[in-house]
């Protein structure tokens, strides 16, 4: 259904998928698994196949699935691991789908059976390998002030893999579900920031505003859609995806381009089973794209649609589920966010916005803030002169910033001043498990909590909105903490995982780009959504 990718994994690049001896793809630590998923209603679906006024049923596309092999290539690899978390039967059947949007390769003469099947497998798996690149400059407008940033590295060419598949659900609808990877953390070793840097983090933030671009306003209040150009929001305008043939385009034309592509292709077949003659071209466009009013951006307008993220990163795991480093048990999430810590950034973003005001223009984070944020040489000053500012317990100095870290880490140093070098009234006890020199830990929980609730806006929170956007969903119970296997959020539009290890990931991303236990929730989620809003329409008219 859909051509295999041509161009070849470029292998020079570390942010490339990387793959085993049997030619499996390895799910790398330091890998986000992006899934957009748009939702085709049932009429629309009918409307596509050239059956309008009537709805498909779902063993149609269960033999749709049995005459495609990469289908049932697919079904065979996922299915399983549904069944594993799921009751699927209905009525004694399974009335789900899954379609693959890989093509059949032609069989050559003398090819054998295991032979052909092996090739269409690889198919199957073998991703789309694009390369995303942000502007060199977001701006965003939240709580009445507009801001600016440009940190390094943001508009670096970064790598991304991208596989496609169908859902079909018992009702006739069907679900396109583009599932993206990167490998943000490729360059990080040892204790090198590289992949967890501002830049990193801004892209990263971007994924998410290109399906859900809250905290940004069109241009002139003009109304718009997402595929419409010059629209006034930065990762909508500014970021662009480059295919395996070397064709660039915005973010959602790209995905438009691929969505008729492969629904031209589905239908198609779908034909040959119906024998009714489907739609092409702009009048298949009109049946697949449903736009719906985005309601954080007034005029703005998108496909139905919904998204998930499972972020594979034991680095990230840990903060979010922090364990004592002598005991392996779990504390307290607040223990690692403390009030002290936070406060010089809400002092610099004070200055930057009190300077905006006087000038009447942008909030902008540039070099100096990040050069600030990325080395903190605020605590070098506090364990420097004759009378430091934190010292040991015991009143001894602190030579370096990786002792006066490891002594905090285990509450052996105290505070005599504040950062603005004010007397305290008593020292104060620092202890803070998270601690790292130049506060990388601060950075990581700043973007972790605005990440979860897709913020972009993240360096602008105070303790208690970080602490409020780390409480997970899952787990919800001591018990579930303890085993430490996953961490789970949502907000209004996605769902996201973090977790330090998954065999179900790791066979999962080579089929569909993602864990499929999360991805079965996932889909449910978004089939339920639009199933409650149809309801909800028909029941107010």
């Amino acid at each position: 259904m859909a051509e295999p990718a041509k161009a070849s994994q470029n292998l020079s690049d570390p942010a490339a998928s990387v793959t085993d001896a049997s030619g499996h793809e390895k799910a790398e630590p330091g890998t986000i698994y992006w899934t957009l998923s748009l939702f085709i209603e049932p009429e629309r679906v009918a409307q596509a196949a050239g059956q309008a006024g009537t709805l498909l049923r779902h063993d149609q596309f269960g033999a749709l699935q049995t005459a495609h092999l990469p289908s049932r290539i697919l079904r065979d690899s996922i299915e399983p691991l549904f069944n594993d978390i799921a009751d699927r039967e209905v009525l004694g059947e399974v009335q789900e789908h899954l379609l693959s949007a890989a093509t059949e390769p032609v069989r050559a003469e003398g090819v054998t059976d295991d032979q052909h099947r092996l090739a269409t497998e690889q198919a199957v798996r073998k991703p789309e390998m694009l390369t995303f690149k942000a502007p060199r400059q977001v701006r965003w407008s939240t709580e009445g002030l507009t801001y600016e940033t440009s940190p390094a590295g943001l508009d670096k060419p970064r790598s991304v893999a991208l596989r496609r598949f169908w859902l079909a659900h018992n009702n006739g609808a069907l679900s396109y579900h583009l599932s993206f990877s990167h490998r943000y953390a490729c360059h990080a070793s040892g204790g090198s920031q590289a992949g967890y840097d501002p830049g990193t983090y801004y892209f990263l933030s971007m994924l998410q505003k290109l399906a859900a671009p809250k905290e940004f306003a069109l241009r002139d209040n003009k109304p718009a859609t997402v595929f419409d150009n010059n629209i006034g929001i930065t990762p909508l305008d500014g970021l662009t995806v480059t295919d395996s043939h070397q064709r660039t385009s915005r973010f959602w034309p790209f995905v438009r381009d691929h969505l008729l592509a492969d629904g031209e292709r589905l239908f198609a077949e779908l034909a040959g089973q119906t024998g009714h003659s489907c739609l092409r071209g702009a009048q298949l466009a009109d049946a697949l794209i449903d736009l719906v009013p985005f309601i954080e951006v007034p005029g703005l307008s998108l496909p139905k649609s919904r998204f998930m993220f499972v972020v594979h990163d034991p680095r990230f795991f840990n903060r979010l589920m922090p364990v004592d480093v002598h005991s392996q048990t779990s504390v307290a999430r607040k223990t690692m966010v403390q009030e002290p810590c936070y406060a010089p950034y809400q002092d610099r973003l004070k200055a930057a916005i009190e300077g905006a005001r006087r000038a009447g223009g942008a909030v902008r984070l540039d070099y100096r803030f990040w050069g600030w944020v990325r080395k903190r040489r605020d605590y070098e000053r506090m364990i420097d002169g004759e009378e430091p500012a934190i010292c040991r317990r015991d009143g001894s100095r602190f030579e370096t910033i990786g002792e006066l870290a490891a002594a905090i880490r285990q509450g052996q140093a105290e505070a005599r001043r504040d950062f603005s070098g004010n007397p305290l009234p008593q020292p104060v006890r620092l202890c803070v498990p998270a601690f790292e020199p130049r506060r990388a830990d601060c950075l990581d929980y700043l973007f972790l909590s605005g990440f979860n609730q897709n913020i972009i806006d993240f360096m602008n929170q105070d303790t208690s909105e970080i602490l409020d956007s780390i409480d997970p969903i899952y787990p919800a119970s001591d018990e579930q903490t303890d085993e430490r296997f996953f961490v789970r959020y949502a907000n209004h539009r996605a769902m996201l995982t973090y977790l330090p290890r998954s065999r179900s990931l790791e066979t999962g991303n080579d089929y569909i780009g993602t864990c499929p236990y999360a991805f079965l929730i996932h889909v449910l989620a978004l089939h339920n959504e639009y199933l409650a809003r149809g309801h909800e329409a028909r029941s107010l008219a």
